[in-house]
């Protein structure tokens, strides 16, 4: 999973000034629906702008957070070596494993403001 997670991260990489001005216009649209409205705020758009901010936070915490791979752990390293190593590789798929389940929900988000879009 980590590997996986590598390589999108690489190919998401060389994207993140296109993501970053995606997620500051999702910013700006979300505050433009919620003081610009004249008092009767519509939902569908500020839940599309918080869905595609939602998104583009999620893309850029991958980008940044996977893009240098995990250090393999060195069997001839002293015994300290070892655990920092093992440590690090822990919490890196402990940071993937919640990296997962954010992307579980966002995309139970996305479902959702599809539907009420679509719907009403």
């Amino acid at each position: 999973m980590l590997a996986l997670y590598n390589r999108f991260a690489k190919r998401l990489y060389r994207f993140r000034p296109v993501l970053w001005a995606l997620a500051a216009l999702a910013a700006g649209a979300f505050g433009g629906v919620l003081f610009l409205s004249d008092g009767l705020i519509d939902s569908s758009y500020a839940l599309v702008s918080i869905t595609i901010l939602l998104w583009t936070v999620w893309l850029l915490a991958v980008a940044y957070s996977f893009v240098v791979p995990v250090a393999g752990i060195d069997p001839e390293a002293r015994v300290w070596a070892k655990f920092k190593a093992k440590l690090r590789r822990g919490l890196v798929w402990t940071q993937a494993l919640i990296m997962t389940g954010l992307f579980v929900l966002v995309l139970v988000m996305t479902m959702r403001t599809a539907g009420i879009v679509i719907g009403g």
